[in-house]
This record gives structure tokens, sequence and C-alpha cells, in this order.
């Protein structure tokens, strides 16, 4: 199954936007994405050949970078990752921090 551009609706999707969570092709991300400096700094994920790394969700970017305790909901239940599943397909890895486990 493709996922189809979020902009242009007309042609397959290449890129995953983090920032903007949208799917673009390679036309509509350059415009989008040249429009200024900010949105040129958006972290891009690409749908056509994903890399084996993909980042860290937030919450644990910011831990790891601040050494900061969660509280409250984010500290039982949280994202630490996306794994690829197949084309264009990322499924969140979600993992209660109680019962984690380090695979």
């Amino acid at each position: 199954m493709k996922i189809q551009c979020d902009v242009c609706e007309k042609v397959e999707a290449a890129v995953l936007c983090c920032a903007d969570e949208a799917a673009l092709c390679w036309g509509c991300d350059e415009k989008v994405h040249a429009a200024n400096k900010l949105a040129g700094k958006h972290q891009r994920l690409p749908l056509l050949n994903p890399s084996s790394h993909v980042p860290s969700c937030d919450i644990c970017q910011m831990t790891r970078s601040q050494s900061t305790y969660l509280v409250g909901a984010a500290a039982s239940f949280h994202m630490l990752s996306l794994r690829y599943v197949g084309p264009a397909v990322l499924v969140p890895i979600l993992y209660g921090t109680a019962s984690y486990e380090n695979p």
C-alpha cells in the first residue's frame, strides 16, 4: 500500500515530516521546507527506503540529554522508538516503564 502525498494528493509520499506530521512527495517536501530556515530544520524520515536508524521519541531524547525524571502518565507509558515493518509503514513501539526490559 502506497501512502499518498498529503499536500498534492497526486504522488506517492517519499518522506514523513515529524514536525508537520505530514507525508510528502519529493516535490512538495522541497517546496514546503524551502519556505524558510525554520521549516528547513524539520526532521524528515524516508518512507521509500527507510534507514535502520530511526530517532528516539521526544520524551526519551529529553531524559537522555537533560537527565530529568519522568512523572505522571509519561513515566508509566511512552513511545521509545519506531519500528520499520514494511514499505512506508512505521509502527510505534510502546513500553510501560515499569516492565520494560532491554531487548
